[in-house]
């Protein structure tokens, strides 16, 4: 028995690197940049072809179901060793930066861009307005949150599950709610 679930988790592991490789492949074939070790679960969906503004790096991993959004002419980028969860959704229409070592947990949403609301017309057909989004090294954000256009995550910050941010986050803080705010700061080896 022990003998047929390591030759399983071993199929599996052969299977999100083939599929990593394949997804690298087609990154750089469309112009973009892949870096090697990328490990792809089942699932993952593009939404438009790849293009010049992706930058994938070495290590990466997408979750089972990931969906990228990555518009024409915008620019998409994930660090080395950085993993983005399952069901994970990341929608670029201007700038989405990803630094390295992060976590993307499960469920999340990562997206640039917003509809109007003016009360004047339909939202479904308001112009899309985008700031761009910068999550810093070694961040964590937790299950089920929502990055909106403008967020700026420090580098070590920890987002809390469920959380909506649309503001900077500082450096090593601890973020949660909706909005979310700063609730205490990350203690660093050796600090008092």
């Amino acid at each position: 028995m022990a003998f047929a679930r390591r030759a399983i988790a071993k199929v599996r592991r052969w299977r999100r690197r083939l599929r990593g490789e394949v997804f690298a492949a087609w990154v750089r074939l469309w112009g973009g940049s892949a870096g090697h070790g990328i490990l792809a679960d089942s699932r993952l969906r593009l939404r438009h072809l790849p293009h010049r503004g992706w930058s994938i790096g070495d290590g990466v991993y997408l979750g089972e179901g990931v969906i990228l959004d990555i518009r024409p002419g915008a620019v998409f980028s994930v660090g080395d060793r950085s993993k983005l969860m399952h069901y994970v959704i990341i929608g670029a229409g201007e700038r989405i930066e990803i630094g390295a070592d992060c976590q993307i947990a499960e469920l999340s949403s990562i997206r640039d861009s917003d509809h109007g609301v003016d009360a004047a017309g339909l939202i479904s057909t308001a112009p899309l307005r985008s700031k761009p989004i910068r999550i810093g090294d070694n961040s964590w954000v937790g299950r089920g949150a929502a990055l909106i256009s403008g967020t700026e995550l420090g580098s070590g910050v920890v987002i809390g599950a469920n959380s909506v941010v649309r503001s900077r986050i500082p450096d090593n803080s601890i973020a949660v709610g909706a909005p979310a705010r700063v609730v205490r700061q990350r203690q660093l080896p050796g600090s008092p």
